[in-house]
């Protein structure tokens, strides 16, 4: 059987001709519904709606879906827990002291936490917020000094919610704590529907890379609530910046090849990924970001070199 659904409010494709189409289709079994006012350029709310509608209308067996969405994220989790034991050799602080701040000061007892004991800080739109921004840090000393000014920006200029996470410093424990940040996103947010923007800065890239990857195989509730992927200075591998001759450990450059978010690259003047490092490597972070959209996998690709700052110069 097959469901067909249109708006009446389409300009692009008028409702007379789709009826025209349903007509000849209706002895393939196909069923056609129409839906008032619905066009182009919909609003989330309408989106939900519609997948409500859908799932009223042509409704999967429930206890097949969720044994399929269970077995899907329990692959997710055993190859999470081979990689984080085989990362363990590089939880050493010879390599971690180049990619964060060992001695950062990060949030205490007074935040609220996550299992495992991951705590979070939440700066707070109102009850009007538009949606959650999860962003997590790059080299700081001060986490909550250092990354309010950013928080604050997307509270103020966009109407967003911004959660700062005070992940653990250790390779070993990146994408677990992604994980459990993935999985806990109607806790962060406080809703089981709104968007949601990942934003990784440096070292913080690894954990935004993986959720958006892991998120494809997460059930469709959770997936379909990611909307941009924003990393700061944190493209795409590290290994070569301290000095390991081997294969990045972290594979941010590898997992990348397979997320389908919309992607923004901001570059910066970060302590790690600095300007020169930048620039002279500008040329092949453009090649890997043509190389993405051309296969399709990033539907759409903003390249922001502009916003990196220089002597003499202000941030934008």
């Amino acid at each position: 059987p097959c469901l067909a659904l249109h708006g009446d409010a389409d300009e692009v494709f008028p409702i007379g001709h789709v009826r025209a189409v349903a007509e000849g289709m209706r002895a393939r079994g196909l069923r056609f519904e129409e839906l008032p006012g619905m066009g182009h350029g919909v609003s989330d709310a309408a989106l939900d709606a519609l997948a409500r509608f859908a799932a009223e209308a042509a409704p999967v067996e429930g206890g097949a879906q969720a044994s399929e969405d269970d077995a899907r994220v329990a692959k997710l989790m055993r190859y999470m827990k081979r990689m984080a034991h085989g990362l363990g050799v590089y939880d050493k602080d010879w390599y971690m002291q180049h990619l964060c701040a060992l001695d950062m000061v990060g949030l205490d007892a007074a935040h609220p936490a996550l299992r495992g004991g991951l705590r979070y800080h939440t700066h707070s739109a109102g009850p009007g917020a538009r949606g959650l921004v999860l962003l997590f840090h790059g080299k700081v000393q001060d986490l909550l000094a250092e990354t309010t000014p950013l928080a604050q920006a997307y509270v103020r200029a966009l109407g967003l919610n911004v959660c700062v996470v005070d992940y653990r410093q250790r390779t070993s424990f990146l994408a677990l704590d992604a994980q459990t940040c993935l999985e806990s996103l109607q806790e962060l947010s406080g809703s089981a529907t709104g968007p949601v923007i990942l934003h990784g800065v440096g070292l913080g890239s690894t954990l935004a890379i993986h959720i958006a990857m892991a998120a494809q195989v997460m059930p469709a509730a959770i997936d379909r609530r990611l909307r941009l992927l924003v990393l700061d200075s944190g493209m795409p591998a590290v290994h070569m910046n301290v000095g390991c001759t081997t294969k990045d450990p972290i594979s941010n450059d590898a997992k990348l090849a397979y997320c389908r978010l919309p992607l923004c690259l901001v570059g910066g003047d970060d302590p790690l990924f600095g300007l020169a490092h930048g620039e002279t490597s500008w040329e092949k972070l453009r090649e890997l970001s043509e190389e993405l959209h051309r296969s399709g996998q990033v539907p759409r690709l903003t390249l922001v070199p502009e916003l990196a700052v220089r002597a003499g110069g202000d941030a934008p």
